[in-house]
């Protein structure tokens, strides 16, 4: 997670793949709120950006 959020604050551009990872990350341990926190972010920036959806709703369904 360190090296996610170092690499977000020296990469121009990368915000989108970065949070996903997070986003992915957060999903793969459990921490569904977390999750849902990034990609609220990013849907709002990227509106319908079809990986972030995707995430949206494997978060969703699985807080459900």
């Amino acid at each position: 997670q360190e090296h996610l959020n170092q690499a977000q604050l020296t990469t121009d551009g990368a915000d989108t793949a970065i949070g996903l990872m997070q986003a992915q990350l957060m999903i793969d341990r459990q921490q569904p709120e977390e999750a849902l926190a990034i990609l609220t972010r990013l849907d709002k920036q990227l509106t319908n950006h079809p990986q972030v959806l995707k995430l949206l709703k494997q978060v969703h369904l699985s807080v459900n």
